[in-house]
């Protein structure tokens, strides 16, 4: 009698960035895996930021202000979705992004983890927390002041 094992790994995903601060727009790949992400997202771009200025000769303490404005350049320098996921070798088509989508039935179980970002679990010296829900983002761009947005 032969016995025949068989041993189904977990799949592990790596999300960057679903915050939305590079590309102003949140749960980029939750939404890739989900199905949903329209083909138009991969033409957004992190905006390049107008203030910032390449800098001639600063230098603070062991580099960090150089090498703060290098990470500014890099991530907000006008990039797309598209193009910041070639550079990471995925080439972002409409027909690889079906590709990502995972189908509901092929899912047996979801864990997403996270780091704390705050000093509660070391604090009361807890290995971990467990949350029972999390909260949505949703951007707004609001304008409360008598004076037209247009004039500003």
């Amino acid at each position: 009698m032969v016995l025949i094992f068989c041993l189904v790994l977990p799949q592990v995903i790596a999300f960057s960035d679903e915050e939305g601060v590079r590309f102003q727009t949140t749960f980029l790949g939750s939404a890739a895996v989900a199905g949903i992400l329209p083909e138009s997202i991969l033409q957004v771009s992190d905006k390049r930021l107008p203030f910032l200025h390449k800098p001639t000769g600063l230098l603070f303490e062991n580099g960090l202000l150089m090498q703060s404005l290098y990470v500014a350049f890099n991530f907000f320098s006008g990039t797309t979705v598209q193009e910041a996921l070639r550079l990471n070798s995925f080439e972002a088509t409409a027909a690889a992004l079906g590709q990502v989508k995972y189908s509901p039935e092929s899912v047996g179980s979801y864990v997403e983890v996270h780091l704390e970002q705050g000093p509660v679990l070391e604090a009361l010296r807890y290995p971990l927390g467990v949350v029972k829900g999390i909260a949505g983002q949703t951007r707004l761009k609001v304008h409360s002041s008598s004076l037209l947005f247009f004039f500003r």
